[in-house]
């Protein structure tokens, strides 16, 4: 059971090693939002950006070899469909600071991305990230594509919720889980609530509740 990972953050420039983590994770962020949104505008624009950002990426890793920067060039190397860089980067980072829990969800996301069926690496990715991060929100949520256990993708989406609770994404697909149980009005409950937060799915499935929703 595949399980849509959604996030919205603004794209930011580098200036330290600190801002290079946050524009790292910032510029994850907003790919994965547009690509899900608004896939043209989001492809379009950061095909604009990727090969001057390359440029200047390999010109920071000669200068100062730090995991961000093979961090976010494997995030642009995984635009362009070039995986094995993208791997290549992505392990370099995880080498360089093996504590960092976003390097493993991304890996993750790239095994994900590269295989059509969960693997072995990809669920150890995932539990490496939350044990560095135990209130990881997003790599709960992706923990539950490993199961068809909809009892177990809840527990996980439980978490996901109590880390973040206007997780959207997280409301949704636990509310799919309950239906798929037969919890319905559980379901209505979660699929109103992610209506609430703003997501179109939800907004969608929860017009199928009334008269326990009634949209603004």
């Amino acid at each position: 059971m595949k399980i849509s990972i959604l996030i919205l953050i603004t794209f930011f420039s580098i200036n330290s090693f600190f801002a290079q983590k946050k524009q790292s994770e910032d510029y994850r962020k907003w790919y994965y939002y547009h690509l899900k949104i608004d896939n043209k505008k989001g492809i379009q624009y950061l095909l604009t950006v990727d090969s001057l950002r390359i440029d200047s990426l390999n010109k920071l890793i000669v200068s100062k070899s730090l995991p961000y920067f093979y961090y976010e060039r494997s995030m642009i190397y995984e635009l362009v469909n070039d995986f094995d860089s993208a791997f290549n980067d992505i392990n370099k980072a995880i080498s360089l600071d093996s504590k960092e829990s976003l390097f493993y969800y991304f890996r993750a996301l790239l095994r994900a991305k590269t295989t059509t069926e969960p693997t072995v690496e990809e669920k150890e990715d995932i539990d490496t990230a939350i044990i560095l991060n135990p209130k990881f929100a997003e790599a709960y949520s992706f923990k539950a594509t490993h199961t068809l256990d909809n009892n177990k993708a809840i527990g996980y989406l439980s978490k996901a919720i109590e880390f973040k609770p206007d997780y959207a994404e997280a409301y949704f697909n636990r509310g799919q889980c309950y239906k798929a149980l037969g919890f319905i009005d559980k379901a209505c409950e979660d699929w109103i609530m992610s209506a609430k937060l703003g997501l179109k799915a939800g907004k969608a499935f929860a017009k199928n509740c009334n008269p326990y929703y009634d949209e603004e």
